[in-house]
């Protein structure tokens, strides 16, 4: 049976402030160049099946690409130029309401991955993914967050990471930053429960995105061990001996925006195939 969402409200899939490099991703939306072209339309018409007449996108791999807008254009999705800024994302989510009359739901998707220690990663760098993970999902809750609590409500899921309850080698910036969206999906569901506004972090861990197959590749040429070779020692990590799907987080994305998942809230839930069990 097909998860039902209410007719009187707007779906906003957020993926600003970046170039929709997310490590894990719950809609495979911007992918159509790489390893998952022939699921793209199955990907979209999922989301129109949702209800979700907003798709927004930055400056974009995948999101400006013309075969993909046609595809958004067949399913009735409307995509939303915006610029890496406070004032304009607070512009156009006005244009949204005005257009619109409200915003509902939300799932916070934008992100990016860095590898490397303390020592090796500039601080250019170290700015650029804060202001792209952590800047970028507060200030998306700063200005969406009002217009749910005019309505009183609101469901929110926020992109999280396995790194929010273990550290990995390499990622002492990114992970703090998946860290802190866990958090904030706590404080959020504490100041705003009054309003009926509710609020959630997914932890992926190991998902099959393009980053993942770029990731490996980097380390295949790096190390000369055959792609084959890591992606299995990959797998093995996880208890169920395999990665995850895109579509794995995006069936959970869906359950929690759900009317199913009403009496959750301030949770961070993993989606890691039992990685951070051991």
């Amino acid at each position: 049976m097909k998860t039902k969402f209410s007719n009187s409200l707007i779906f906003l899939v957020f993926f600003s402030f970046s170039n929709l490099f997310s490590q894990e991703i719950g809609i495979q939306l911007y992918s159509l160049r790489n390893q998952f072209n022939d699921n793209i339309e199955n990907t979209i018409k999922k989301i129109s099946d949702w209800g979700i007449n907003i798709v927004e996108g930055g400056d974009s791999y995948g999101i400006s690409d013309e075969s993909f807008i046609k595809l958004l254009d067949k399913y009735n999705i409307k995509t939303v130029a915006i610029g890496a800024s406070y004032d304009n994302l607070r512009d156009n989510i006005d244009d949204i309401i005005s257009d619109h009359k409200n915003i509902g739901y939300l799932f916070s998707n934008a992100g990016i991955h860095l590898s490397g220690n303390i020592e090796n990663t500039s601080i250019n760098d170290i700015d650029n993914i804060i202001n792209i993970n952590l800047k970028g999902t507060l200030y998306t809750l700063k200005y969406i967050i009002k217009h749910m609590k005019e309505n009183k409500f609101g469901r929110i899921v926020l992109n999280s990471s396995d790194q929010a309850f273990i550290g990995k080698p390499s990622s002492t910036v990114y992970g703090s930053t998946k860290a802190a969206i866990s958090q904030i999906a706590k404080s959020i569901s504490i100041d705003y429960s009054n309003f009926n506004i509710h609020a959630n972090a997914i932890c992926p861990g190991t998902i099959e995105t393009p980053l993942y197959h770029k990731a490996i590749r980097r380390y295949h040429e790096k190390s000369q061990i055959p792609l084959d070779h890591i992606h299995k020692e990959e797998e093995n990590l996880q208890l169920i001996n395999r990665i995850g799907k895109p579509e794995e987080v995006a069936n959970l994305v869906e359950f929690l925006l759900s009317d199913k998942a009403d009496f959750i809230t301030g949770a961070n839930i993993p989606i890691d195939g039992g990685y951070t069990a051991r």
